[in-house]
């Protein structure tokens, strides 16, 4: 039988033993996410909108636009993004791009919309070329005073917009395949060519563009991402594959990575890929070794029960976060931290 000090000893023991049991396994559940296990990802803020394309969206400071029309929103609060402007525009928006104050607007069938967003509160459409086009756009971009827009089954389209409120049709450019994306390094053009593969463009002369490369892929490319000496590509159900295009006119395989989804968009950031993997959401890589992609983390929303899997269609990352695009489910802020 214990005396009175050995029964305080050991219902003190006890008591410390309970506590420390109970604490660790608090401590475990806080830190635990089922999706996201290491806990590399956090989801800073959301903005939902059902009728959110996810094509496409453009990050300018502290605002966002998305082309739901024309849609502003402040990302000034990251924890909380609000609409602070719109506009209508004259036909739905595929692509937009956005320079010195002016969001020049791609449409499906229909050609470029302009619009004015130096006050993000009050954008206003302020010209456009509305008979440049017949297709589904392929991306945009700005090389001086073009644009230069990605016209499908058409080709490549550029329009002079020195003159932002009448750009004028200066000239179209066929190319083997049915142009997905396009982007812009130095004097060349990189082109996703769905079923064709990548296209590499000299545009040191603009008004004279020459294929100089092509590179076969073995499924349909639906994007092209461009940093420096290496060209990312989004393979849609083939992942992606890294170019090494420090010759252009001679690009080479310097590795591939089957993802769990489709890659519909990729964005680089250091040493870090960010893939928008469709259905199966964010999938973040290690390319420190263009060689040899390393998995890092993914994020996903779950399955809606009226709409499905929320599929990830665009993506954005600057020092700060990761931006995102889903369908029926709007634009996320993410915080990854390696």
């Amino acid at each position: 039988m214990f005396n009175k000090v050995g029964q305080v000893i050991f219902l003190s023991l006890m008591v410390f033993v309970v506590i420390l049991v109970g604490g660790c396994g608090g401590d475990d559940d806080a830190g635990t996410n089922p999706e996201n296990p290491q806990n590399k990802i956090t989801q800073i803020g959301h903005y939902y909108d059902q009728g959110t394309s996810s094509n496409s969206f453009a990050v300018v400071n502290n605002n966002v636009f998305l082309i739901d029309g024309l849609q502003v929103l402040s990302i000034q609060n990251p924890a909380q993004p609000s609409l602070i402007g719109e506009c209508s525009t004259p036909f739905a928006v595929a692509d937009i791009v956005i320079q010195n104050d002016i969001a020049y607007m791609a449409a499906n069938n229909y050609g470029l919309q302009v619009a004015n967003v130096q006050t993000p509160t009050n954008p206003y459409i302020i010209g456009g070329n509305y008979s440049s086009l017949h297709g589904a756009i392929g991306g945009i971009a700005i090389r001086n005073s073009y644009v230069i827009m990605g016209n499908n089954s058409n080709g490549i389209a550029v329009l002079d917009i020195s003159s932002p409120t009448n750009p004028d049709s200066v000239f179209f450019f066929d190319t083997p395949g049915d142009v997905r994306s396009i982007a812009i390094q130095g004097n060349y053009l990189y082109v996703a060519d769905g079923d064709s593969g990548l296209q590499i463009i000299d545009i040191s002369d603009i008004l004279n563009p020459n294929i100089v490369a092509n590179y076969p892929t073995s499924n349909e490319l639906r994007n092209v991402y461009i940093s420096g000496d290496y060209a990312y590509l989004s393979l849609l159900s083939s992942g992606m594959a890294i170019l090494n295009i420090a010759n252009p006119s001679q690009p080479t395989l310097s590795s591939s990575y089957d993802s769990d989804g489709e890659v519909a968009d990729i964005f680089v950031r250091g040493d870090y890929a960010y893939l928008a993997d469709w259905n199966e959401g964010l999938s973040i890589l290690d390319i420190s070794n263009k060689t040899a992609p390393v998995f890092v983390e993914k994020w996903n929303r779950p399955s809606d029960s009226d709409f499905g899997t929320r599929s990830v269609g665009s993506v954005f990352v600057d020092d700060s976060y990761i931006y995102l695009l889903s369908d029926l489910d709007g634009f996320y802020i993410l915080e990854f931290v390696p």
